[in-house]
């Protein structure tokens, strides 16, 4: 009896937690709650029902998601980032993308800079243009 409680509350949780996020996350957990809330009814075996908790969710995962991830387009924001690819700006600090250094002057605003490429370290006071932003950093090349 107790596991038909706990398998209700971890169904509960998880459905709880798919209808607060943006994104499909637990809803396969939450089928796999479920059957294993279905399954508890009929035995008494735990490591029986984590199984089926584990292969339902895994199996429906797999055979789902790709095909959420296909019809739901998430909509993907533009900030005023954007605006600053093909910007030229002036490096502060030397880029070294294996040292993780590297900072950019641009706009009057100052950024996380890194090269296109690894294998090119960039030296401070050189004029670079903007390739790409992720995040705070922006990926230059020297002109």
């Amino acid at each position: 009896m107790t596991e038909i409680i706990v398998w209700a509350i971890l169904f509960i949780i998880f459905v709880i937690v798919e209808t607060v996020t943006a994104q499909i996350v637990s809803i396969w957990f939450a089928l796999g709650a479920l059957v294993s809330l279905i399954v508890s009814c009929f035995t008494d075996s735990i490591l029986i029902q984590i199984i089926v908790f584990l292969a339902v969710s895994i199996i429906s995962l797999l055979l789902t998601r790709p095909v959420f991830k296909k019809f739901i387009k998430f909509k993907h924001e533009k900030t005023n980032t954007d605006s600053f690819v093909g910007k030229e700006g002036i490096l502060t600090e030397e880029v070294d993308n294996i040292k993780g250094t590297g900072r950019l002057s641009v706009s009057g605003l100052t950024w996380n800079a890194r090269s296109i490429d690894d294998k090119v370290i960039i030296p401070a006071n050189s004029v670079v243009v903007i390739r790409e932003i992720k995040g705070v950093t922006a990926f230059v090349e020297k002109i």
